[in-house]
């Protein structure tokens, strides 16, 4: 999980005091032309076998190579291998990494009867046990809330999959079993996931696999643990997509969809967390059922792009826009897209995602692909022109953030593109009462003329922020251009601002 202090992002407007002059963009993602990079091909990395689906789980850098986790099978109707390690040293070409104790490259977790693995996440913030996974037995449906069952009485028959605990590790390899017996969880979750939020917590969500849990609705229920042997249900799903605007009207669509959602959230979210700011990789799923239900090879995906202040409640960062699209027809991964674990390196933010060639269907072959975006560069803020563009003419934007502590060596940087001698960025300090600092004004700053995530950001006299060390302060940006006519040409692109240098090891 990337996990990220000092950095304010130019995609959350929650940030922002007041505003004027400037609009928001939202960026895409590419994708590597060289994909798929794991296929079923790749066979040493699946013991000399075919694989037919796979997914990837989770992956770091260590010590100068990429390591990456994931899951497998011969076939759908085969066993899952699940966890395998592969590494590589440019991110694209792996292979099998010999484990301690393990069989080739496939990792010992749980060999017991009905347990099974669920979302894997390496947790930077906490260096004894990075590694960490969710781990689900099956168990009768009698163990399930007592209320589903007060409701729905007919699920005392048969047994589902709860939640038993979470799992750990030092180094990925060697895995701890959760060593208490009560379920962690009396929810049936989708391949439930795991991530970090600001206080220490964690949260495990998903979409739920029963239709007692808004299984038609694929809204992402959560729940919050501190100790991985309590757990408590977060009160509001932690992301959904509006009923009102993902439902259609026969007025509109005829007889074939009559009041069904033709878009659904799909399999969760994968965040990361910027400072304050909690962005996460969610899915959207088009047209999922019908009078007489859709076949699931025709249900596709893509994935779009959410963000929340705590990390408990996301929201849809530009609605029903893809943030990584599926491909062409014929391509690869022209049917589902599935989110898959970030990580930043250099100065991109890399992707790994899954896909299929057909739709939300079995029997077709799961892949993995490689994307990327500039780092941190989820969204940008430019000079506002929209249509009035006759002629070129100065511009000038002005953002003003809500008061952020500073840290105990602070220094100022900014991610920039499309600056030159003419259109720049500066920035403005001021304190919490919003009076600006001396020495610290737009007119003593030295504009940011050159582009790069971390451009320097200095002030006349040799000013910069260190002594402006544990302060709340209010930080100003201003974006200028004199002869701006169309905002893509012309007007400077600010993505973020961070108020300490990079961390060692830190991508």
């Amino acid at each position: 999980m990337i996990w990220e202090d000092n950095v304010l992002l130019m995609a959350d407007a929650g940030l922002l005091a007041r505003e004027s002059g400037t609009s928001l963009v939202r960026e895409e993602a590419w994708k590597h032309p060289g994909n798929p990079i794991l296929d079923e091909r790749c066979r040493p990395l699946f013991g000399g076998r075919r694989a037919e689906v796979l997914r990837v789980l989770c992956v770091v850098r260590e010590a100068g190579r990429f390591r990456l986790w994931y899951a497998w099978a011969p076939d759908w109707d085969g066993p899952w291998h699940s966890p395998a390690c592969a590494e590589s040293e440019d991110g694209l070409h792996f292979s099998p990494v010999r484990v301690p104790g393990g069989r080739g490259n496939l990792i010992r977790v749980a060999d017991r009867p009905g347990v099974g693995l669920g979302g894997m996440m390496h947790d930077p913030a906490d260096r004894e046990w990075p590694f960490k996974m969710v781990v689900t037995r099956r168990r009768p449906w009698t163990e399930i809330n007592p209320a589903l069952l007060a409701k729905w009485p007919h699920l005392r028959k048969g047994d589902c999959e709860l939640v038993w605990g979470v799992a750990r590790s030092r180094d990925g390899f060697g895995w701890e079993l959760p060593t208490h017996d009560h379920n962690l969880l009396d929810a049936d979750i989708e391949g439930p996931t795991l991530y970090r939020v600001n206080d220490g917590a964690y949260v495990i969500s998903n979409q739920m696999r029963h239709p007692v849990s808004h299984l038609g609705g694929r809204k992402v229920k959560g729940w919050l643990t501190r100790d991985f042997l309590h757990a408590h249900r977060i009160p509001d799903f932690v992301f959904t997509l509006p009923d009102h605007m993902v439902r259609t009207s026969r007025s509109f669509t005829g007889p074939n969809w009559p009041d069904i959602p033709w878009v659904q959230s799909h399999v969760g979210l994968v965040p990361a967390r910027h400072g304050p700011t909690f962005m996460a990789l969610h899915g959207y799923l088009y047209m999922c059922y019908g009078p007489a239900g859709v076949e699931t090879y025709a249900q596709v995906a893509d994935v779009g792009l959410a963000l929340s202040d705590t990390g408990l409640a996301f929201q849809d960062l530009w609605p029903f826009r893809p943030f990584l699209r599926r491909g062409d027809m014929g391509r690869w991964d022209c049917g589902l897209l599935v989110q898959g674990p970030m990580l930043s390196h250099g100065d991109r933010t890399l992707i790994y995602y899954g896909s299929t060639p057909v739709g939300n269907a079995a029997g077709c072959p799961y892949r993995a692909g490689l994307a990327w975006f500039r780092r941190d560069g989820y969204a940008y803020r430019v000079l506002r022109v929209y249509r009035d563009y006759a002629a070129p003419r100065e511009r000038r934007g002005v953002l003003a953030f809500k008061p952020q502590p500073f840290p105990e060596r602070p220094a100022l940087s900014l991610n920039v593109s499309h600056v030159s001698s003419a259109r720049a960025v500066r920035l403005e300090l001021a304190d919490e009462r919003g009076r600006v600092l001396r020495g610290y004004s737009f007119a003593d700053c030295l504009p940011v003329t050159r582009e790069g995530i971390r451009r320097p950001v200095r002030w006349r006299n040799g000013r910069t922020a260190a002594e402006l060390a544990g302060r709340r302060i209010e930080i100003r940006a201003e974006l200028h251009s004199p002869d701006c006519r169309f905002a893509d040409l012309h007007s400077p692109r600010l993505y973020a601002i961070y108020t300490a240098r990079r961390a060692p090891g830190d991508g």
